[in-house]
């Protein structure tokens, strides 16, 4: 429940973030990977290397995967 809350709230607050913005998404987080790839590799290798993949993932297929997650574990319990 928290996963799937917690993923709501984020796309709540993301869209009131951007209202009235005339950005489109592409070029929101094209800015992004250009500002997380000008991070410290040493501090931060993570968001390094996930920055040269920010722009081609799925908000929505990532979200089932995380449900898919969930209930394979659940599945496995029982």
């Amino acid at each position: 429940m928290n996963y799937v809350l917690g993923v709501a709230a984020q796309n709540a607050a993301n869209a009131r973030l951007r209202a009235g913005s005339d950005t489109d998404r592409e070029a929101f987080l094209k800015n992004a990977a250009t500002q997380w790839a000008q991070l410290d590799p040493g501090r931060y290798p993570f968001v390094r290397a996930a920055a040269t993949r920010l722009g081609e993932h799925d908000d929505r297929e990532q979200f089932l995967v995380g449900i898919d997650i969930f209930l394979a574990g659940i599945s496995a319990l029982g």
